[in-house]
């Protein structure tokens, strides 16, 4: 939820309090240096969610867990995943049954490289 949040500090901050000791956030979210969103630029899906108020890279991710006083930070990219041609039919309404005999067989990448996974630590 971390891209929802205006100011994500005082979020981060309150996390980090309730983490234990060897606990670990976890966090996913959109990579704004996803090669998607370089094609797609003002009409990715990311920019058109109107409940997303902050865009991460590695770079921006690791510093504003930094700022929230994490430790042990490391930011990836996610792993490639498909969704299936049913799964974008269903969301555009067309009846997938139509479509049954190509949908089951045909996965589509997802944008590649576009969800940042980060984890972090505290002292």
């Amino acid at each position: 939820v971390i891209e929802h949040l205006k100011n994500p500090l005082p979020f981060l901050q309150s996390a980090k309090l309730l983490l234990k000791k060897n606990g670990i956030l976890l966090i996913t979210t959109p990579n704004n240096d996803s090669p998607l969103r370089k094609i797609l630029g003002r009409n990715w899906s990311v920019y058109t969610e109107p409940s997303h108020y902050v865009f991460y890279n590695k770079q921006t991710l690791k510093m504003t867990l930094e700022r929230a006083g994490f430790k042990n930070i490391k930011v990836e990219n996610d792993s490639l995943r498909f969704l299936s041609l049913t799964y974008i039919l269903q969301r555009m309404n067309y009846p997938a049954s139509n479509f049954q005999s190509l949908t089951s067989v045909i996965p589509i990448p997802t944008d590649p490289l576009g969800d940042l996974v980060s984890t972090a630590t505290i002292d």
